[in-house]
């Protein structure tokens, strides 16, 4: 293939306009998430913001392409390429992979086919935002030595949106739900607005710079859910994340620290919480999460104000595995992990932490009550 195709083309988009159905065809098939009509154009092809999605080309081996993006569909086909029909907008449209400048690059492998995966998380995609492709494709069978395949048009649908988290030493970040149209219940509340702290929990109402988990504090603070609570540093390493996640009918918020350094470089440790729009939560503990913190530490949930009538620990593993159990009413669910080596430890005997590798789950069965279990 040369320029000529792209020459022929142009051409014939001087040409008349016809009915717009340039079907997918053996030697020139274009796919987005497994959509490949019929009917043709092919159109509403969900791509979720900010989750990976799939475009896959087919046609003979090895063959060269030369993909067009363009902002919609035209209304009618132009007729170009011996009387195929090309059905973008004329007007907008521009190439997005250009096999004819890079041939090494954009062309079909052995098998005849060219897989792409891509994540629509660029700056100024939104739901809603759509774009039109449509790509030719080497053919020498075909009388013009090019085939098109169908147009297929996309549009940007609700999928999972990322936020950063704190950086610094404790410190915290505000996230506001307005905007998703949702919020999150938790024990008898329901909230649009939350707070992530460096120092492993989320809270509501309000939040602290407080490293020093206790059970006073958990039982008598703000509402909150404790993943990791203790004197963590993601400005001394590793990352904090929050994603918003409307892919599925039920959607869910995650909380995710990667490798979050304690406070004066010791170990690091990464581990990630999700509540969904049902007030289910979990949280979850790496694998390869350092079972010895440095500092007392803290997992649980708690309705904050000292409205719990349970004021003492549990065991999250392997007791509740177990024997869950299912709360009253604003009950409380915590462990509080410590040794004698442990700093801000006050709890007497040690209680080394247990939980690398397993997950607190606290289902909602009522307003402000939990069924509580691990594994």
């Amino acid at each position: 293939m040369n320029r000529a195709f792209i020459v022929c083309l142009c051409l014939g988009l001087l040409g008349g306009v016809a009915l717009a159905q340039q079907p997918n065809n053996t030697n020139a098939t274009q796919m987005i998430n497994g959509q490949n009509g019929p009917p043709f154009p092919i159109t509403g092809v969900a791509v979720p913001l900010g989750v990976p999605s799939l475009g896959l080309l087919q046609g003979l081996p090895n063959a060269n392409f030369v993909t067009f993006v363009s902002h919609t569909l035209a209304p009618g086909g132009w007729t170009v390429l011996g009387n195929q029909l090309f059905d973008l907008d004329a007007a907008t449209t521009s190439i997005l992979f250009d096999g004819l400048a890079f041939p090494s690059i954009y062309k079909l492998d052995g098998t005849g086919q060219f897989q792409a995966q891509f994540q629509a998380d660029s700056p100024g995609v939104t739901v809603g935002f759509h774009r039109a492709l449509q790509t030719g494709l080497v053919d020498p069978t075909a009388p013009a030595g090019a085939s098109l395949t169908a147009a297929t048009e996309f549009q940007i649908v609700p999928g999972i949106t990322t936020f950063p988290g704190p950086t610094g030493d404790d410190s915290s970040v505000t996230v506001t739900l307005t905007p998703f149209g949702f919020s999150l219940p938790f024990y008898n509340n329901s909230y649009s607005q939350f707070y992530v702290a460096s120092n492993g929990f989320v809270s509501f109402n309000t939040t602290t710079t407080d490293f020093t988990s206790t059970p006073t504090e958990m039982l008598s603070q703000m509402p909150r859910i404790a993943m990791f609570w203790c004197d963590l540093s993601p400005n001394q390493g590793g990352n904090i994340s929050i994603q918003v996640d409307e892919s599925t009918p039920i959607q869910v918020v995650r909380v995710i620290f990667n490798n979050v350094a304690e406070f004066g470089a010791g170990p690091s440790h990464t581990f990630d919480m999700d509540i969904d729009i049902l007030g289910n939560i979990n949280i979850n503990s790496s694998a390869f999460n350092p079972p010895t913190p440095t500092f007392a530490m803290l997992t649980g949930i708690s309705p904050g104000a000292n409205q719990s009538a349970v004021t003492t620990a549990v065991d999250i593993y392997p007791t509740l595995s177990g024997a869950p159990i299912s709360t009253a009413n604003n009950d409380a669910v915590f462990e509080w992990f410590g040794t004698s080596a442990a700093q801000y430890w006050t709890g007497g005997a040690s209680n080394p932490y247990d939980l690398t590798g397993r997950t607190f789950s606290a289902i909602a069965i009522a307003p402000g009550q939990y069924f509580c279990t691990s594994f």
